[in-house]
């Protein structure tokens, strides 16, 4: 008896079917034979779009029920929201760059202590 086929779910976190078939076609090229599947969903009962922070927080609980109710995925992914706004956690100066990378990495092994 072979194992089944490893799942990746890509979760598109609104209600717009348009960008879920982008999502699924943009991934076309990752698939390959004996490779992992890869899913895409939308969350039906969301938003259209996801520009507010009520919106965003309109996902949880669907994202929740979507995740705990599938047995057969090995791996989750929410495509992250697009936004015309600066991403604050990002910045164009080298120091910051630096400084951010230097955290997360701190971060990171900080958390990686603590699974050991």
């Amino acid at each position: 008896m072979s194992d089944p086929q490893p799942r990746i779910r890509v979760i598109n976190p609104n209600s717009n079917e348009t960008v879920t078939w982008g999502l699924d076609a943009a991934l076309e090229p990752l698939r390959f034979e004996n490779g992992p599947e890869i899913v895409c969903s939308t969350l039906a009962e969301v938003p259209f779009g996801i520009e507010t922070q009520a919106a965003v927080e309109s996902v949880v609980m669907p994202l929740r029920r979507l995740v705990e109710a599938d047995i057969s995925s090995d791996c989750y992914s929410v495509r992250p929201r697009r936004s015309r706004q600066p991403d604050l956690g990002r910045t164009s100066d080298r120091r910051s760059q630096s400084r951010n990378s230097s955290k997360r990495t701190h971060e990171r092994e900080q958390l990686q202590a603590g699974t050991r």
